[in-house]
């Protein structure tokens, strides 16, 4: 703490986290969106997992990342896309939205000691599914044959960054760095 942030600061934004995961968890809107079967389901849970681990809440985020075991299996094919992801008009922009989400609920799991980045599904599906079927695009070795109107991967690569590095680091490849 510091200065410019103080220990006011910090434990009234716990409590706005705490308020907010509260509403997540009770209000119809929330439990809609833990629902979903898309990227936003996923965000949900990222959300609750790193605004919990904030709270030092780890039971709510062990939770929110064991979710994630389950969104692997319903949100991701064994050729790495995410079919609600893939069919929108934007579809590349919303396959890295999704994986992003995913590798935010993983790198929230190293935190409560679960390894999402390795769980694998009984036929082999796990995160890193999607980023082997993805990479060929982002290095454009491969030309995108989704809709993606108004879309530039070139953009979508630069948006990827903040994910990429921490599944690059999980994985150990440098092609992701």
């Amino acid at each position: 703490l510091s200065s410019s942030w103080t220990a006011k600061d910090n434990d009234a934004l716990k409590k706005w986290f705490a308020d907010y995961i509260n509403w997540m968890q009770t209000s119809e809107f929330g439990k809609l969106e833990s629902k979903t079967g898309n990227n936003h389901e996923v965000y949900y849970f990222a959300q609750l997992a790193s605004f919990s681990l904030y709270n030092n809440d780890l039971a709510t985020a062990k939770m929110a990342v064991e979710n994630g075991k389950r969104m692997i299996d319903e949100q991701i094919t064994a050729d790495g896309t995410m079919p609600r992801e893939i069919k929108r008009t934007r579809s590349s922009h919303y396959s890295l939205y999704g994986l992003k989400a995913f590798c935010i609920l993983a790198s929230c799991g190293e935190v409560v000691g679960i390894d999402l980045w390795n769980y694998r599904t009984t036929d082999g599906r796990s995160i890193k599914t999607p980023i082997d079927f993805i990479l060929p695009y982002l290095l454009k070795d491969k030309s995108w044959s989704w809709p993606n109107v108004g879309d530039d991967m070139d953009k979508d690569i630069t948006n990827s960054i903040l994910f990429i590095r921490p599944a690059s680091k999980a994985y150990k490849t440098k092609e992701l760095q």
